[in-house]
């Protein structure tokens, strides 16, 4: 089985760019694509080990307004076509499937990151909507009825259909963030709050920016006025490295009676856009549950951060004008009596 994209017109996409990592791979493809208004535009057939939460679209000259997936069976396209494709993606298909690992990472650090609320202004959040809140929701205890304005065709056979509710829109707090021990990149996550009349039903969302397709998100069920978070991507203009310093054990106290673990580690945050940023940094410590085991930061860490006592989480906000580079310490200990059996 393979993947293609809903369109029209066929377009030539080759392959321009292949970075490979450890884990994975990021494959970029190019095309040319001649516009008259509004066109669709049907993109070459990708293996079906693509993670499709991981597919980017970005038009120089024009605005993404809707990308379609849809998988594809055998005898829906030419035999000799396929076998073509087959051969020429056979080259980088073991580079394909490693985006496979992308996602998963990516989930990662949105678990991270979703510890750390970014601040927001003390102003109430205004929505505006673009139709007459009246009549978009009906309350139903529990449950929740969004009334479709006008008829709509949906299939019996249980395929999915995309029906137009309605629009709204939210204001959001925007924050640059990066969990370096999870993802080495630095991404833009809003903090929102659904001030739409109705709450958002749990389900997929296809995520835009500046006319360029983010990809497809899964969203949990939002109540109205509830508090949510969403990431915008990566921002690749902004890079974060993470060094290893020391990562040792060595006895203490009187009579050798404790072991102490030391941990310190490097962080390197440079703004290579042409506008000043601020970055939001986090590392997580450990936090102990124990009486007779310590955990304490060291004053090699740079100053400027707060530590949250619930979670470890220790963060720093740093404001980077074009082109500036920090450097960032953490570094702390963990005492431990020498006959507890540990996992450091």
């Amino acid at each position: 089985m393979l993947l293609a994209l809903l369109a029209a017109v066929a377009v030539k996409a080759a392959v321009s760019q292949v970075t490979v990592y450890s884990d994975r791979a990021r494959v970029v493809r190019t095309a040319e694509v001649p516009l008259q208004g509004s066109v669709r535009a049907e993109l070459p057939l990708l293996p079906d080990t693509v993670d499709t939460g991981s597919i980017r679209l970005e038009a120089k000259g024009a605005e993404v307004q809707k990308l379609d997936i849809q998988h594809v069976q055998p005898d829906e396209f030419p035999l000799t076509e396929a076998r073509e494709l087959l051969v020429k993606l056979e080259a980088i298909d073991d580079q394909l499937a490693l985006l496979a690992d992308e996602q998963s990472g990516l989930q990662q650090h949105l678990a991270a990151i979703r510890k750390i609320e970014p601040q927001v202004k003390d102003e109430p959040l205004k929505p505006r909507p673009k139709l007459n809140p009246k009549g978009w929701a009906e309350a139903q205890g529990l449950s929740v009825q969004l009334q479709v304005k006008g008829p709509a065709d949906v299939s019996g056979d249980g395929t999915p259909a995309r029906l137009f509710v309605a629009s709204t829109e939210l204001q959001a707090a925007f924050a640059w963030k990066t969990v370096p021990r999870q993802v080495p990149f630095v991404f833009r996550v809003a903090d929102l709050v659904n001030t739409a009349p109705f709450p958002l039903l749990p389900g997929e969302i296809d995520l835009f920016r500046r006319g360029a397709y983010l990809g497809r998100v899964p969203l949990e069920r939002v109540a109205e006025g509830a508090r949510f978070h969403m990431s915008f991507g990566i921002e690749e203009g902004v890079k974060v490295k993470r060094f290893v310093l020391e990562e040792i054990a060595r006895d203490e106290g009187i009579f050798k009676s404790a072991q102490r673990f030391r941990y310190a580690y490097r962080f390197e945050v440079e703004n290579h856009l042409q506008r000043p940023e601020q970055i939001e940094l986090a590392e997580q410590v450990p936090v102990s549950e124990l009486s007779d085991v310590e955990v304490a930061l060291e004053d090699g860490t740079t100053k400027g951060f707060t530590r949250k006592a619930e979670d470890g989480i220790v963060t720093w906000k740093l404001s980077l004008a074009p082109g500036e580079k920090r450097e960032l310490q953490l570094a702390f200990h963990v005492d431990v009596p020498k006959d507890y059996a540990t996992g450091f």
